[in-house]
C-alpha cells in the first residue's frame, strides 16, 4: 500500500476537487472561485466512476463538505486517494479529523474553509504519509466488520423508538416521490 500512494502522490496536480452536492450554499460561493493560488477548483458533478476516480487521483486537496451524515464517506475515501481534506467533518467524522491531512472547518464558516485553503495552498503543503497505513487498516472491511459487530453486541434492543405523529414513511410510489420533491425544497 505505501509504494502505491507513494506513486499516486508523484502524479497530483494544482488540483482541489469538491462534491458539489454536498452543501449547496458554499458550492455556490465556491463558483465564485476558477483557482486559489494557482490551484485549480475542480467540481466533481455527475461523472462517470471512472472519470470520478481519476481526478480524485489528481486532485492534492479535497473540500469536504458533506453535513450531517453518520459516516462521511467522501473525505475518507479522498484521503485513500491521497488528497489532504479541508472542510466539515459531517459531524459522522469527528475524530477522524484529528489525524495529518485534515483541517477541520467550522460548519458552513465559508470564510475560514476559503482561509485554511488559501493557507495550504499557499504553503504548498504536501501530503505526510506518517500515519496513512494506520487510518486506511481502521477502514479495511475486517477491522469495519469487528468494530461494527462489537458496536452492535452491546445494543440494548428493548429500547423502543418513538415516532411523532407528523412523521410519515412514503409507502406508494406517490408518496416518495412527493417526500423527494419536499426534501428538494427544504435543500434550497
Amino acid at each position: 500500500n505505501t509504494i502505491k500512494i507513494e506513486n499516486l502522490l508523484k502524479t497530483k496536480k494544482k488540483m482541489i476537487s469538491y462534491m458539489p452536492r454536498k452543501c449547496r450554499p458554499i458550492h455556490r460561493l465556491l463558483r465564485n472561485y476558477n483557482e486559489i493560488n494557482g490551484y485549480k477548483l475542480v467540481p466533481l458533478n455527475n461523472l462517470p466512476f471512472k472519470d470520478l476516480i481519476e481526478l480524485m487521483c489528481s486532485s492534492a486537496i479535497f473540500i469536504s463538505l458533506s453535513e450531517y451524515e453518520g459516516f462521511a464517506a467522501p473525505p475518507v475515501e479522498a484521503y485513500a486517494l491521497g488528497n489532504i481534506v479541508i472542510g466539515y467533518t459531517g459531524n459522522g467524522n469527528e475524530k477522524l479529523f484529528d489525524y495529518e491531512n485534515f483541517h477541520k472547518i467550522e460548519q458552513n464558516n465559508f470564510v475560514r474553509l476559503i482561509g485554511k485553503i488559501m493557507e495550504v495552498t499557499e504553503r504548498e503543503d504536501n501530503f505526510c504519509l506518517n500515519q496513512y497505513e494506520l487510518l486506511i487498516d481502521k477502514f479495511c472491511p475486517t477491522n469495519v466488520t469487528k468494530f461494527n459487530t462489537f458496536k452492535f453486541s452491546n445494543l440494548d434492543l428493548s429500547e423502543q423508538c418513538v415516532i411523532f405523529k407528523n412523521f410519515t414513511y412514503p409507502s406508494t410510489k406517490f408518496g416518495s416521490l412527493w417526500d423527494s420533491v419536499k426534501t428538494k425544497i427544504h435543500e434550497i
